[in-house]
């Protein structure tokens, strides 16, 4: 009889007196700014500025249907006052070790970390990539970032950035990155709410990624700009319109793929209508629309 395709199981007891949770079967771990260990969904930083800046959470069981993205083994986190302490040990290709033995391995996990009054301190360590992480919030400024090391190829990276809002109703975000001998990154983004009832909610965000191993043999230079705006508009107490206009060029293949997506949503008392028409251009032009109720 095969195997499930896909499943999940895991395990979690959480002793308060001791603040301390250990994990069995499938887990989360999210560290730093997920360099070297981050397994789960994470906000795009073209969503919202405020999702430049990863959040941490630790050790924690997994609560999807698959685990695709998730550690299979056994996991423990503990408090000790301003100070915890993670370790794991999480055991890639167990799911399918009966069907692909090779894929099979052992791979350590420890994390220690120090909270401050504004911020935290860690250090990470996962099979053999090992990082330094910091997230500050100075006067209202949030600064982060980590620098990682790969000991088996030899090779360092780093993240680093910044949030902040200089005005009641307007937020910025700048981050960079830099893998040796894979890419480089550049990002920002601004939110800006307007209106007597701050009914107008607009985002602008744009991401630069430049590739140092060209994608295709005729393209020496593989760059990508990904930039994204979005309108949110309280129109009435019970309609709410959102548009998003979104591009992604590249220097190689397909050099354009545009989107327009408009969308209207209105609660009615228990019933909630939505309505949306999706444009896609890219090598050929395609259209989606639909209304919901339930």
């Amino acid at each position: 009889t095969p195997a499930p395709s896909s499943y999940t199981a895991s395990a979690s007891w959480d002793f308060r007196k001791t603040d301390l949770r250990i994990v069995a079967g499938d887990f989360n771990a999210r560290f730093g700014q997920g360099l070297v260990a981050w397994s789960g969904a994470f906000i795009s930083s073209l969503a919202t500025p405020s999702g430049f800046m990863k959040k941490a959470s630790g050790v924690s069981a997994v609560r999807s249907f698959t685990g695709s993205t998730a550690n299979s083994g056994i996991a423990a986190e503990l408090g000790v006052g301003k100070f915890s302490i993670s370790a794991a040990v999480a055991l890639p290709g167990l799911k399918e070790v009966v069907r692909k033995p090779e894929k099979f391995g052992v791979a350590p996990l420890v994390n220690a970390r120090w909270w401050t009054r504004i911020g935290t301190v860690g250090m990470t360590a996962f099979d053999v990539k090992s990082s330094v992480d910091a997230a500050l919030c100075i006067r209202g400024v949030n600064l982060f970032g980590e620098t990682a090391y790969d000991w088996m190829e030899r090779k360092c990276a780093f993240v680093a950035g910044t949030d902040m809002a200089p005005a009641e109703y307007l937020r910025l975000a700048a981050l960079t990155g830099w893998s040796q001998g894979k890419q480089g990154q550049w990002a920002v983004s601004g939110e800006l709410v307007a209106g007597r009832k701050r009914e107008h909610k607009g985002v602008f965000s744009t991401e630069v990624i430049y590739h140092l191993v060209p994608k295709a043999k005729e393209v020496p230079r593989s760059v990508q700009v990904k930039s994204q705006l979005r309108w949110e508009w309280q129109a009435l107490d019970r309609l709410v319109l959102r548009l998003r206009l979104s591009d992604r060029y590249r220097t190689w293949e397909q050099p354009h793929r545009s989107e327009l997506r408009v969308e209207a949503a209105a609660p009615l008392g228990i019933w909630t209508a939505d309505a949306r028409v999706h444009l896609l251009k890219c090598r050929s032009l395609a259209l989606l629309g639909y209304v919901d109720a339930s």
